[in-house]
């Protein structure tokens, strides 16, 4: 069987998340027609050997492949007015990143998107730790009180900002736990997500027993400052 090129794709040149679409219920897919050329692969054939390396993978992952990779087909002009039905698949974006992961690393653009996907999954890491973090720091500092039930307790609206409701005191308890936070991280090396959220909530903890320890007032115990916005004004 003659293989084709894959001559009425998109220019290779185009980005990642230039070529995502959306289908009818808003949810993001991307076609392995589009992707085929910016992951360096001319032919068909060997992309699609690609993409079933990939399924295997997904299988071996213990996620639903059907929920990840789709079958499509895609209508293509071939000449002035002559269209041919060739084979497509519709790609989640786990699916793009273990076609990625099991392409030809001898490519180099499959060595770009590599490490276009791991920078991506750092970022996704540093974003749970953050919230994760920041929730164990608040509970260090606030007797074992989640941000929701420390909003709660002051009659803070849900969808407020806790430190927008700070007075000076409740805020600098607050940036000494942070930068001493930060500075322990820095000292020890921990660069682990758990060993980390441990960290933060053992410093709020310390600060709490610093506050209680020289007669201060309990963070939870301060009643909501003016809001930030007022204070602008």
């Amino acid at each position: 069987m003659q293989e084709h090129k894959n001559t009425e794709l998109v220019p290779s040149n185009l980005s990642f998340e230039s070529l995502k679409k959306l289908n009818k219920h808003g949810i993001e897919y991307w076609s392995a027609k589009d992707l085929q050329p910016c992951l360096g692969y001319s032919e068909w054939r060997k992309f699609e050997n690609t993409i079933k390396k990939a399924i295997k993978s997904c299988e071996g992952s213990k996620n639903n492949p059907k929920n990840h990779f789709v079958g499509a087909d895609k209508m293509v002009q071939i000449g002035s007015q002559t269209e041919r039905k060739v084979p497509d698949w519709h790609l989640s974006r786990f699916a793009c990143y273990l076609i990625v992961q099991n392409g030809d690393p001898r490519k180099p653009e499959i060595a770009e998107a590599q490490k276009y996907f791991a920078i991506q999954t750092r970022r996704q890491e540093l974003k749970a730790l953050a919230g994760a973090a920041g929730e164990a720091g608040y509970q260090g500092l606030y007797g074992g009180l989640s941000v929701d039930a420390i909003k709660a307790r002051k009659g803070i609206n849900p969808q407020e900002q806790l430190t927008d409701w700070m007075d000076r005191t409740e805020l600098a308890a607050n940036q000494f736990r942070i930068s001493q936070t930060r500075e322990k991280l820095k000292r020890e090396g921990i660069n682990n997500p758990k060993d980390a959220i441990a960290i933060y909530e053992a410093v709020g903890k310390e600060v709490r027993a610093v506050i209680s320890k020289i007669g201060g007032t309990l963070p939870e115990h301060i009643p909501p400052a003016e809001h930030i916005k007022s204070v602008e004004k």
